[in-house]
């Protein structure tokens, strides 16, 4: 998930890098991704973990969403 995560970050700061010199042309499409996708996971991780019968599968309950979205953008913007 860290190499994802780290790959999207750089990604998306190009884009709004991009954005902020050509705003005619930016990627609004996947700049208007950033906050309802963490949004979404955020809740969808929290709404799992208070199913969680002991810490560790709390963990692992909030992170996966987490997970499942970082992999899928980095897969996106990788263009596989």
């Amino acid at each position: 998930m860290m190499v994802a995560s780290a790959f999207v970050v750089n990604r998306r700061t190009g884009l709004m890098w991009s954005a902020a010199e050509d705003p005619l042309n930016a990627d609004l499409d996947e700049l208007g991704r950033m906050v309802p996708e963490k949004a979404a996971a955020f809740y969808e991780g929290l709404s799992d973990m208070g199913r969680a019968r002991d810490p560790l599968d709390a963990a692992e309950r909030l992170l996966d969403p987490i997970h499942k979205r970082a992999t899928a953008n980095a897969r996106r913007l990788r263009g596989a």
